[in-house]
């Protein structure tokens, strides 16, 4: 097994750090899965490049990153073996190379906040405007006006508006 191991540190909550995680991931396409009793992030299925996975777990004061790309599939997701994303090298070097800086934007965005900073001050770093999961779970979507959440979101693929962000 070859991750890339990183303790971040962060200022943010466990559930503030949690929240920058999941909006971040869902806005890279990544979904949440639970692999060999491991609750991680994946993007990629495996079909015609390898799969990218991420694990992390806030915890006090830092976040545990864990990042790797599958080394090889026998079978459409079943996978042999582990790439350290980071590490220089040709085997995976797409997905590598597509992860890589993946990482460093999530680590970033951990660590470079200051105070009790909210999740959706931290996505708006570098967030474009568009549709992403609610961050309030109230709703399937919400819409991210490129500085903050507005009161337009979607259940189902009907549009509303909801009324108690007002």
């Amino acid at each position: 097994m070859s991750r890339y191991v990183n303790s971040v540190p962060t200022t943010l909550s466990r559930e503030e750090a949690g929240a920058v995680i999941a909006d971040y991931m869902a806005t890279e396409g990544f979904v949440r899965k639970q692999r060999d009793g491991e609750d991680l992030w994946q993007k990629g299925g495996g079909w015609l490049i390898a799969p990218q996975f991420l694990k992390c777990r806030p915890v006090d004061g830092s976040v545990q990153l864990e990042a790797w790309v599958a080394g090889f599939a026998i079978l459409p997701g079943i996978f042999v073996g582990e790439v350290d994303c980071m590490s220089p090298g040709v085997w995976a070097a797409l997905p590598k190379s597509q992860l890589k800086p993946r990482v460093e934007s999530l680590q970033r965005r951990l660590s470079s906040t200051q105070g009790s900073s909210t999740a959706a001050a931290v996505s708006a770093q570098s967030t474009a405007p568009g549709w992403y999961p609610d961050p309030t779970g109230r709703h399937e979507l919400r819409h991210w006006d490129g500085t903050s959440w507005t009161q337009n979101v979607s259940d189902g693929g009907q549009a509303s508006v909801d009324a108690s962000m007002s």
